[in-house]
């Protein structure tokens, strides 16, 4: 009875192992980074960003002075955020690189 229980004991560590190594390979998968390149979120200057895309971001945010803007890929399409204020308003409205109009937010701050 005794070497019984000692191998199904073992079956079980066994399986156990094996069930923990599989939930690690998964859990890599899932973290591996989804951007092409390994790039994850770039931060550009103003200058540095498409006309295109401060274009439709001034026509959908209008009186806001933009100063900073961040781009990451989402579904294979680069998207940029572009951050700005009006008066006390922090803005942040999201194009892609083709110049689509994505959405935009804002939040009031106090100074």
């Amino acid at each position: 009875m005794t070497q019984n229980r000692l191998i199904r004991c073992f079956r079980f560590v066994a399986l156990s192992f094996a069930l923990a190594q599989a939930a690690l390979v998964v859990a890599q998968q899932e973290t591996a980074s989804p951007y092409p390149s390994g790039e994850e979120r770039e931060f550009h200057t103003i200058g540095d960003v498409p006309t295109t895309v401060v274009a439709v971001a001034k026509r959908n945010a209008p009186s806001v002075v933009f100063s900073e803007a961040e781009s990451y890929w989402e579904a294979d399409v680069r998207v940029y955020r572009l951050s700005g204020r009006l008066y006390r308003e922090v803005w942040q409205v999201y194009v892609t690189e083709q110049g689509q109009f994505l959405y935009s937010e804002s939040d009031l701050q106090d100074d």
